[in-house]
């Protein structure tokens, strides 16, 4: 005969606990060697996206990298030894911005795009950029970034009442 352990309590709800502090929308991405996980942190009044290496075991591989602050719903893709981790912040306006973390560190992608991150994916030349811009969000904006973080080109506008030409994300690279 066994007796179950009692559920763990429930998070925090930032509408009545402000205290915070809480974690939300983690993603994870690996390069079969090692994963990188990512996740927006708060406490009520500040708000970060936050980064931890794990090791080919899943094993915490050093600190939390703080990667940006007053940011959230972060995501994360890997390609060449790397990790595109990309997030929102907000500058005037909701943008989309991002960073590479490797072995050496976090080097800032440029450019800025305005308007919401969707998601990324990492493919054999580089990453994938899903986002809504700001002005537009009936539509479904991609941007094609190489394994250095550079734009190597915008491709097509999604409409809404479009159909892309694949569900894959990775056939585009």
């Amino acid at each position: 005969f066994r007796i179950a352990a009692p559920p763990p309590p429930p998070p925090p709800d930032p509408a009545v606990d402000e205290g915070g502090p809480w974690a939300s929308r983690p993603d994870v991405a690996s390069t079969g060697t090692g994963s990188l996980v990512v996740w927006s942190w708060s406490n009520g009044g500040e708000a970060m996206t936050l980064a931890l290496r794990l090791d080919a075991d899943g094993r915490p591989d050093g600190a939390p990298i703080a990667l940006a602050e007053l940011s959230s719903n972060p995501v994360v893709a890997a390609a060449g030894g790397r990790y595109a981790v990309l997030w929102n912040e907000w500058d005037g306006g909701v943008v989309t911005r991002g960073a590479l973390v490797d072995a050496s560190g976090v080097t800032p992608i440029a450019p800025t795009v305005p308007g919401n991150v969707i998601d990324v994916a990492g493919g054999d030349t580089g990453f994938l950029v899903l986002h809504t811009h700001e002005d537009d969000r009936t539509a479904v904006h991609a941007a094609l970034l190489s394994a250095d973080g550079a734009l190597v080109r915008d491709l097509a506008v999604v409409e809404d009442d479009e159909v892309p030409p694949t569900t894959d994300s990775a056939a585009w690279l």
